[in-house]
């Protein structure tokens, strides 16, 4: 199906998902008029004649026949890409960070004793920092960037 902007006007070719999104809709092609029924006229036209008074004759259709039909709209089924507002597309970037934050830092802080018992003074302050400004990520619209010495496994 074709894709048209909100007003119908404009077709688009290759629409930028992640700023909207696709619905379902409708396009008027064809506006047809209403037809009333019409019956069918014609004549008897003379062929041939014969000797004994006899005749061949044929029915020509004058005015062929036609039914009634109501008047109708002819559409196409398109679909309409809806822009985003600016709270959903906030939104969806908060929720894109959420997700990456729970594949890139809660896979990190969720590590036991045993791996945070070997970490520095430093490290472990640094991991505060870091955790801290990944909860805070969907509110700033930032990913921190990890310390150089986390190893993901």
């Amino acid at each position: 199906m074709r894709i048209f902007d909100e007003e119908k006007k404009q077709e688009i070719f290759s629409p930028d998902f992640s700023l909207g999104y696709l619905r379902e809709d409708k396009l008027l092609v064809a506006r047809h008029a209403a037809i009333e029924a019409v019956a069918e006229r014609g004549h008897w036209e003379t062929k041939a004649e014969y000797p004994n008074g006899g005749k061949d004759v044929e029915w020509i259709v004058d005015v062929p026949a036609q039914t009634a039909r109501a008047a109708y709209n002819e559409y196409e089924d398109i679909y309409v890409f809806v822009p985003y507002t600016q709270s959903e597309l906030e939104s969806r970037r908060a929720d894109a960070l959420r997700a990456r934050r729970a594949a890139e830092c809660f896979s990190v802080v969720d590590r036991g004793t045993l791996w945070y018992d070997k970490l520095t003074a430093e490290q472990r302050a640094e991991l505060s920092a870091w955790y801290e400004a990944w909860l805070n990520a969907p509110e700033t619209g930032e990913a921190p960037a990890s310390p150089s010495w986390i190893k993901r496994t």
